[in-house]
């Protein structure tokens, strides 16, 4: 299949960015499958061998999601951390709000009212805070304020779902 093809491209094309793309694709392909285990295996392999690429910013945010659902919330903020520290400032909202997440799953909920206060706070001055990051952050800071500690059905966190 696509997989096996994709793993032979990455092979012949070692060291090249032609591997790297292939990398990223193959990846991308694990998580349309919904193979969270290749995917999350695929994502380590990626950062193993490039840690400071380019794309190795937008991989620790795709990983940290698939953490998320598995419900390891600590390795998920880990990976945002390192987001926020890397040169990819478009990221940086995302991964403040990848960790106010990984707050609300590990029973924190005052650190993730004060993570999502912190998003929309900076919604003017960084241009990283999409619309999608601000209604995000304002959903779950409203949330909990209303003492729903709960996250939405269907979404990342949500009780019950550990990604499996």
């Amino acid at each position: 299949g696509l997989e096996e093809r994709l793993e032979k491209f990455i092979a012949s094309h070692k060291g090249t960015s032609a591997a790297i793309l292939g990398e990223m694709a193959l990846m991308q392909r694990y998580f349309d499958k919904d193979d969270k285990a290749k995917a999350e295996a695929a994502a380590s392999r990626f950062l193993a061998a490039h840690p400071d690429h380019f794309f190795s910013a937008q991989v620790r945010m795709d990983y940290g999601a698939l953490l998320e659902w598995a419900g390891k919330p600590a390795e998920a903020a880990a990976l945002y951390e390192k987001v926020l520290r890397s040169e990819r400032d478009y990221l940086h909202a995302e991964a403040r709000l990848g960790i106010a997440r990984c707050l609300e799953m590990a029973g924190k909920p005052e650190e993730a009212k004060a993570k999502y206060q912190e998003i929309i706070a900076s919604r003017n001055d960084n241009r990283s805070v999409t619309q999608r990051v601000l209604s995000m952050a304002s959903f779950r800071l409203m949330a909990l304020r209303e003492g729903n500690l709960g996250v939405a059905p269907g979404t990342i966190g949500a009780a019950g779902n550990t990604g499996k």
